[in-house]
């Protein structure tokens, strides 16, 4: 390592022999707030950590593949770690508990700006949107089981295994039937249902 020019480590202004590598930011990536597409997660995300017992047993009983955006999986893990949302804690001491639950920074800075972000509805229509967000997050995830049903269905010859074959249609058929319902529970809670 020798001195650059004005005395300079020739390191230390990029001017060495090596190319110099960009930082790559460490913890787990933060998505962005207005992603129609992670919408869902984040609303329910916000109301498990604002009002908790409205969100209760229902937030609770969400499977972890609800989750598919790295920050909103960690942050519905700790809050299951706190207690989850039936234990009834709520206010600055349960947003303190999730945060607390989680390593990385940038995750306990994303829990405390979900914990004041505004939900963008009325205290009186409260109940009845956090339960239209958490039925759509739920309508998001059956609808990826139902992609990859109707692919198995399609790949599957009714002749070959007629038992098989009508045992996943029947599963197909019956979360097609769910879907329509948790949609029917979410149509006036979510801006990006048509």
């Amino acid at each position: 390592m020798g001195r650059g020019r004005g005395g300079y480590d020739d390191d230390e202004v990029g001017g060495g022999d090596a190319p110099r590598t960009p930082e790559v930011p460490k913890g787990v990536p933060i998505p962005a707030p207005g992603d129609p597409v992670l919408w869902p997660q984040r609303e329910a995300v916000k109301a498990a950590l604002q009002y908790p017992g409205l969100a209760g047993p229902l937030f609770d009983s969400l499977p972890d593949e609800c989750y598919t955006h790295p920050a909103y999986a960690a942050i519905a893990e700790a809050l299951s770690r706190a207690g989850g949302c039936a234990a009834g804690k709520s206010g600055v001491n349960w947003v303190a508990e999730v945060s607390q639950g989680l390593e990385d920074e940038g995750l306990r800075r994303l829990v405390g700006v979900l914990a004041v972000e505004t939900l963008r509805v009325s205290e009186e229509a409260l109940p009845r949107y956090i339960s239209g967000v958490l039925a759509r997050l739920q309508e998001v995830w059956v609808s990826g089981q139902i992609a990859d049903l109707k692919s198995k269905v399609q790949r599957m010859s009714p002749a070959e295994d007629p038992e098989g074959y009508s045992a996943l249609f029947g599963d197909l058929v019956a979360l097609e039937e769910y879907r329509r319902g948790l949609l029917e529970q979410a149509v006036g809670a979510t801006p990006d249902i048509a």
